[in-house]
């Protein structure tokens, strides 16, 4: 039995995403990290054409892929200690006997830095990043730049269009000039200032609260301790 090319497409993506689980299973068999096995996994074009699959080829193919069990308790443990769920990580350590790679000491820290980010209160945070990990902003200058970034987003969200303007150019133009994905950004973010409601302008979703961590996180913050 064929499936439609919407069914196949969807099967692809699904295709891949096993492929992830299984991948990342075999880095962390290795003691590798799993975030570099998403490096190794190539991306489908859009000018690619879906392969034609079965029904019943894509379930043998699924019932193929076999997960042991401390492998998926480690992928939990990381997920919790990545989105900061300390007493949900303490709790599974307990029940599973899996070791967290950081300190969950350390998660308050990370949880108190998520809170001011979303607070709006960038500055803060940058001023406890550095007491914290002095040399983590100098060395991820990408991660610095979108905590930059956030609090431009901020003085446009409070309409302060002269200090917006003045610490986009002071603060955010050298990187711009260094990096064409910074540039980028701060053209769509000081875009926002061209709208009398930049809530409902095309560039609205940087206003949102959760881009606000989605902006920072991109910066990897996880990966270098956050």
């Amino acid at each position: 039995m064929c499936i439609s090319s919407k069914n196949k497409l969807l099967l692809r993506i699904e295709s891949a995403a096993c492929r992830c689980v299984t991948l990342v299973s075999s880095h962390l068999q290795k003691g590798k990290s799993p975030v570099l096995a998403f490096a190794r996994i190539p991306m489908m074009s859009y000018a690619e054409k879906p392969e034609d699959i079965t029904k019943e080829e894509w379930m043998d193919k699924l019932n193929n892929v076999h997960i042991q069990r401390a492998d998926m308790n480690r992928l939990i443990m990381n997920y919790l200690v990545t989105e900061g769920f300390k007493e949900a990580a303490e709790k599974f350590r307990m029940e599973s006997g899996i070791e967290p790679s950081v300190d969950l000491d350390s998660l308050d820290e990370r949880i108190k830095i998520r809170e001011m980010i979303l607070k709006g209160q960038i500055q803060e945070a940058i001023a406890l990043i550095n007491s914290l990990h002095p040399e983590l902003l100098d060395t991820n200058r990408y991660l610095y730049f979108h905590l930059q970034q956030q609090h431009l987003i901020e003085l446009i969200r409070l309409r302060e269009t002269e200090s917006a303007l003045e610490f986009a150019q002071t603060q955010l133009a050298e990187q711009g000039e260094e990096s064409r994905e910074c540039l980028t950004e701060m053209e769509r973010t000081l875009a926002l200032l061209a709208f009398d409601n930049p809530e409902e302008s095309p560039f609205g979703d940087l206003l949102k609260h959760d881009a606000a961590t989605k902006g920072v996180e991109r910066g990897e913050p996880s990966c270098a301790g956050l």
